[in-house]
């Protein structure tokens, strides 16, 4: 192989799957053999925000795992995306599904945390360009779209689309921390305790980091995917 990505990721720990063994062990597995096998290209997607010194497990697992494949494979380009969206999402879809199956649609933290997802196209396509950019090894790079929303104008972008209105109530960040811990004992979790530790900071571009208009890509529009969701239903 001359190229490898790494998109292996988990946002609930069941067993043997833990953030430590995905994200800081697994990935610096993949890391080191890729640096024994002479691999000549590897692209690690971690996430906006990852950082090894947060109180959360899963943050912080992922910047450990940042840290831990720098250090084995020094030419590592290093993806840290915020939210992705795209046709047959788990995003902008669950987003659709709730609007539609209930007028009242509950907001963690009042869904006042700001967010600007990406398109998994222009993720891919960041992707491809790295592996052609030789210029671009040992760098760390936010991938965010072009326009910044809170989580409740998200929602109300969607329910707007679908020509629904909704009200919304607010659940504080400490209960849906402790509804979480709960939800994660089912078979499918409407929502992890990793998630809500995501929304308890903005995921936003940071200030003088590389992004995609490095790569001489412009992101696509989050509401451009919402016109194209609602009408296609």
């Amino acid at each position: 192989m001359d190229a490898v990505v790494n998109a292996v990721s988990a946002y609930v720990e069941k067993d043997e799957v833990t953030y430590n063994s995905v994200h800081e062990l697994g990935a610096l597995n993949v890391a080191r053999g890729c640096k024994q096998q002479g691999v000549q290209s590897l692209i690690h997607i971690s996430g906006i925000g990852a950082d090894a010194a947060s109180d959360s497990k899963y943050i912080a697992a992922r910047g450990r795992g940042d840290l831990g494949v720098q250090q084995a494979f020094p030419g590592i380009v290093i993806f840290r995306p915020s939210v992705m969206f795209g046709r047959d999402d788990a995003f902008l879809n669950t987003l659709a599904k709730i609007v539609r199956l209930t007028p009242i649609i509950p907001l963690i933290g009042g869904g006042l945390t700001r967010l600007q997802p990406v398109h998994v196209d222009d993720v891919a396509e960041a992707v491809l360009h790295v592996l052609q950019t030789p210029d671009s090894a040992g760098k760390t790079y936010e991938l965010c779209g072009p326009e910044t929303h809170t989580l409740r104008q998200i929602v109300e972008l969607v329910a707007s689309c679908l020509g629904r209105r909704r009200l919304y109530i607010s659940i504080p960040m400490d209960v849906a921390h402790s509804l979480a811990r709960f939800f994660e004992h089912l078979p499918v979790a409407p929502f992890t305790v990793a998630q809500i530790d995501l929304l308890r900071e903005d995921t936003v571009l940071t200030h003088g980091v590389p992004a995609l208009s490095e790569l001489g890509i412009t992101p696509r529009s989050l509401q451009d995917s919402i016109a194209e969701l609602a009408a296609s239903r």
